[in-house]
């Protein structure tokens, strides 16, 4: 049955599944959402939230949300089939080492009000694999780069497996859940 397909013939499945909601974005609908907190969540910042709606499946297929705080950015690209979950897509960064104030040549006092200076930053790209509400694959890949760097590339760090924790799957789901019924109220 259905439920006896391997891992690798659902990520395959899921990697069409991907394919098809990027090819469709041009046929849809932006719907946009600026001002979404959620109950259960504070990140400490308002997240940018845009989706795409698919008027011919009268559904959202894919969104896109965005946090920022300072030296952290974190890009989710949420895909749905059906309106259910099957891949998310994450990138971004946040700090790595910081510089001090001996090396800045400043007063341990003007650091502290500059809110201090990342030497480097943890580029990152996580890839969430579901199947049903579950998590079946968790990709993770990341590299440390001066904080300076203008050119950030990740296509040769590869892959690492990260063991598969279901709880946070779970609340992905709730958290993306508590999302869509925003954007059609919307």
């Amino acid at each position: 049955g259905a439920n006896s397909q391997s891992i690798e013939d659902q990520v395959m499945e899921i990697r069409k599944w991907y394919a098809e909601v990027e090819v469709n974005l041009n046929n849809c609908q932006l719907v946009i959402l600026n001002d979404y907190t959620d109950p259960d969540i504070y990140e400490g910042y308002t997240p940018e939230i845009k989706a795409w709606f698919d008027p011919e499946k009268e559904q959202i297929i894919k969104i896109e949300h965005i946090g920022m705080a300072d030296w952290y950015e974190e890009t989710h690209n949420i895909y749905l089939k059906d309106e259910r979950l099957f891949f998310i897509f994450t990138q971004g960064y946040n700090t790595g080492e910081m510089y001090t104030a001996e090396e800045l040549g400043i007063s341990e006092e003007q650091l502290w009000e500059m809110g201090g200076k990342p030497k480097t930053l943890d580029y990152f790209e996580h890839r969430l694999y579901f199947a049903g509400e579950k998590v079946i694959r968790h990709l993770n890949k990341q590299k440390r780069f001066p904080a300076a760097a203008k050119h950030i590339d990740l296509s040769e760090v590869s892959n690492q497996e990260v063991s598969i924790d279901q709880e946070y799957g779970e609340k992905e789901v709730a958290y993306i859940q508590r999302i869509m019924e925003a954007l059609y109220k919307s």
